[in-house]
C-alpha cells in the first residue's frame, strides 16, 4: 500500500512538472518557455530586454532592439534588416513621390473633357512611376496630389466672351468628384488653374488629369478663337 501511494504521488508530481511547461505560450529557439502575462507571442534575443511581442488583448506589436525611441519609425535596408529611426530628410527622400511635366492638349471644345498629356518625367521615387500620361502609385495610403495647368487663348480671342475652365483629377480613367474651376475673359493671353488636395488611394491606382472649358452664357465665339493647355505639371507625394 505504501509503495502504491508513493507511486501515485510520484506520478502526480511528474505530471505536474511535465504539464507546467506545456502551459507556457510559445518557445522559439533558445527563448525561455514562459512569456509576459499580457502577451500571446514573445521572441527574445540573447541580449537582455531585446524582444518582439504581441499583446494578447490589443494585438499591438512591440519591437525592442535598442534603437527604439519616441517618434521613431521602423525602417528597412535593402536586405530587409529593420531598425527604428527618427524621421529625417534621408528617410523622407525614399517615400513614394513622382512628378510629370510638359502638359498639353489639343484645342478644347465647349463641354468636352480632354485628358491632359504629359511629355516629361521630372522625378520618380519610392515606386511612383510615370505610365503613359498617368502617375502609378505603389502603396495604399494618403497622397497629396497637385495639378497645375497653363492655358493659352489664341490671337483671335478678343475678350468678347467668357469661359469657365474646369480641371479634374482622374483615378483609373474615371474623373473624381473633386475638381476646381475658374471663370476668365477669353482674351489673347495665358492663364493658369491649379488643383491640390489629399486623397486616400490604393496601390496600383493610375492618376491623371482632365480639363474642359464651358462657354459662359449664350455667347458667340469669335472665328478662330481657341483655348488649349500649353504647359503644366502633376505631382503625387505619399503622406506617411
Amino acid at each position: 500500500m505504501q509503495i502504491t501511494n508513493l507511486c501515485k504521488i510520484t506520478l502526480v508530481a511528474f505530471l505536474f512538472c511535465v504539464t507546467t511547461p506545456l502551459l507556457a505560450q510559445v518557445k522559439i529557439g533558445t527563448n525561455p518557455t514562459t512569456i509576459e502575462a499580457g502577451s500571446n507571442l514573445e521572441v527574445e534575443a540573447a541580449l537582455e530586454g531585446r524582444k518582439f511581442k504581441v499583446n494578447k488583448n490589443s494585438g499591438r506589436v512591440t519591437i525592442v532592439d535598442g534603437t527604439q525611441g519616441v517618434n521613431k519609425v521602423l525602417t528597412s535596408n535593402a536586405t530587409g534588416d529593420a531598425n527604428w529611426q527618427l524621421v529625417d530628410a534621408n528617410i523622407i527622400a525614399t517615400l513614394p513621390k513622382g512628378k510629370m511635366g510638359g502638359a498639353s492638349t489639343s484645342n478644347l471644345a465647349h463641354g468636352t473633357p480632354v485628358s491632359v498629356a504629359f511629355s516629361d518625367v521630372n522625378f520618380e521615387q519610392g515606386g511612383v512611376i510615370k505610365a503613359g500620361n498617368n502617375l502609378r502609385l505603389p502603396i495604399n495610403g494618403t497622397y497629396q496630389l497637385s495639378v497645375k495647368l497653363d492655358l493659352e487663348n489664341s490671337s483671335a480671342c478678343n475678350g468678347s466672351t467668357q469661359i469657365s475652365t474646369i480641371v479634374w483629377l482622374q483615378r483609373n480613367a474615371v474623373n473624381m468628384a473633386l475638381f476646381d474651376d475658374r471663370i476668365s475673359t477669353r482674351s489673347n493671353d495665358r492663364f493658369s488653374i491649379q488643383l491640390t488636395g489629399y486623397y486616400n488611394l490604393a496601390a496600383g491606382d493610375y492618376m491623371a488629369a482632365d480639363v474642359s472649358i464651358v462657354l459662359v452664357g449664350l455667347q458667340t465665339t469669335p472665328a478662330g478663337c481657341t483655348t488649349r493647355v500649353v504647359n503644366g505639371e502633376m505631382t503625387a507625394v505619399y503622406v506617411p
